[in-house]
């Protein structure tokens, strides 16, 4: 339904703090809209099919997460830019797009890899960290991976176990 360029404009919505969703007033109430008020200091205002209507929502993680991954499959030199519009969103959000990079980081270089591995070792949240485990892996082989998942703080970090390398990432909705 979307062609590729529609999923990347609907992708790079979801990287920013919220989404303006503007559309036809009369969607929502089809008959339309007329206040008169009889006090003068108040306008008289009329909704008709010229009126837009605007909704502001924040995206939920799982949308961050297929949009920053998205993004940097799309153009990996995007790597820092990426990082530092996930730092000024609340800690769930935050990790969430540094999961995304994470999904998507085999199309950066070595060193950048291993940067964001470290950055994902240093999240809050228990599922990026075991991603960027499962990175330092790759990166560094099991054992150094072992040996930082033994020392964290959170049970399921703790049981991170070597796993089959994944596909690499595929840029298309429902594919991960």
């Amino acid at each position: 339904m979307l062609s590729d360029s529609d999923l990347d404009e609907l992708a790079e919505s979801f990287l920013g703090e919220e989404v303006v969703i503007e559309y036809p007033f009369l969607w929502v109430c089809p008959q339309g809209l007329e206040m008169d008020c009889s006090d003068e200091s108040a306008r008289a205002v009329t909704a008709d099919e010229h009126t837009v209507a605007q909704a502001r929502r924040r995206p939920e993680p799982p949308l961050r997460r297929w949009a920053a991954g998205r993004a940097l499959h799309n153009d990996p030199r995007r790597l820092d830019e990426l990082s530092a519009g996930a730092e000024v969103l609340p800690p769930r959000h935050r990790g969430a797009m540094l999961h995304g990079l994470l999904d998507a980081a085999d199309g950066l270089q070595p060193a950048d890899r291993r940067r964001l591995a470290q950055r994902g070792l240093r999240n809050g949240q228990a599922r990026v960290r075991r991603g960027a485990l499962d990175m330092l892996c790759e990166l560094d082989g099991p054992e150094p991976a072992r040996r930082r998942a033994r020392s964290d703080p959170d049970r399921t970090v703790r049981a991170w176990s070597e796993r089959a390398p994944l596909a690499s990432y595929d840029a298309g909705p429902g594919q991960r």
